[in-house]
């Protein structure tokens, strides 16, 4: 595999004007989270700072598996790529999956990881591709203790897999990934992962991340209904959290509800 960071592209912004602080980016080919078309597709589980793919999917960037306490149900440390495909790696825990779009609070998905693993869970990551621009991949590798996933792989590969999660919080959901979820549009691994969950009845929470203008369309409104007539819980309204006016959303940021998503999955 080529190690080699891909020509950097130019900087994509929300609809509300904001500039991602990372950029890191994969393709995007539709493909099913197990079943890709082709057998060379390609897998990218994140990269180190210095450019270098991991290649040993389940370590963390200096070497040492697990630094936050998620080893392998018999205490081994799994530096090969044999992580359970369930994704319940704790012995008697829950795993919750951490499902991330590009939108201005995506930056900082890693106080939801931690406010998780305090409360018990397992936790893992996943991510469109947009929203790795906005991520720091080492440090929520590092948090979690396994990569975060954000390409379909190839068959026959042994790395993870989240469609085991025992829950699952879309934090922050864009515009655009309510509409897709909504409409059954799967053509990134994060909105494949989270169809398959809705299907499997899984305990689900979306906290959109949207401006007035964008949050008054009627497909987005739809949308909203759909998902939660098939028993989504979503967090947006004005006594849970409410849009902000275009431009404004960086003020916003601070009080993103990351608590409130964990304590609306919590005994469902």
């Amino acid at each position: 595999m080529n190690g080699d960071r891909p020509p950097a592209r130019s900087v994509d912004r929300t609809p509300d004007g904001q500039a991602p602080s990372h950029r890191h980016s994969t393709a995007d080919d539709g493909r099913g989270p197990d079943r890709p078309e082709h057998q060379n597709a390609t897998v990218n589980y994140g990269r180190g700072r210095d450019g270098s793919v991991n290649t040993d999917r389940n370590e963390s960037t200096d070497g040492n598996q697990n630094t936050r306490g998620n080893e392998s149900t018999d205490g081994n440390q799994n530096t090969r790529g044999n992580e359970n495909t369930r994704g319940n790696e704790s012995a008697g825990g829950r795993t919750l999956c951490v499902v991330v779009c590009a939108a201005g609070p995506a930056a900082r998905a890693g106080v939801l990881v931690g406010l998780a693993q305090r409360a018990g869970w397992t936790v893992r990551v996943a991510a469109t591709p947009h929203a790795t621009r906005f991520l720091d991949l080492d440090e929520l590798e590092r948090l979690s203790g396994a990569p975060v996933r954000y390409d379909f792989r190839p068959v026959g590969d042994p790395g993870p897999t989240w469609t085991g999660a025992d829950a699952v919080i879309v934090a922050p959901a864009s515009f655009n990934s309510v509409n897709k979820l909504a409409a059954g549009i799967c053509d990134t691994y994060a909105l494949t992962l989270v169809a398959d969950l809705i299907g499997r009845a899984r305990p689900i929470t979306v906290v959109p991340f949207v401006n007035t203008v964008l949050a008054s369309r009627r497909p987005f409104l739809r949308a909203m209904d759909s998902l939660r007539d098939e028993g989504v819980h979503i967090i947006f309204d004005r006594d849970d959290w409410e849009p902000h006016p275009p431009g404004e959303g960086d003020r916003r940021l601070a009080d993103f509800p990351w608590a409130r998503a964990l304590t609306s999955i919590t005994g469902r």
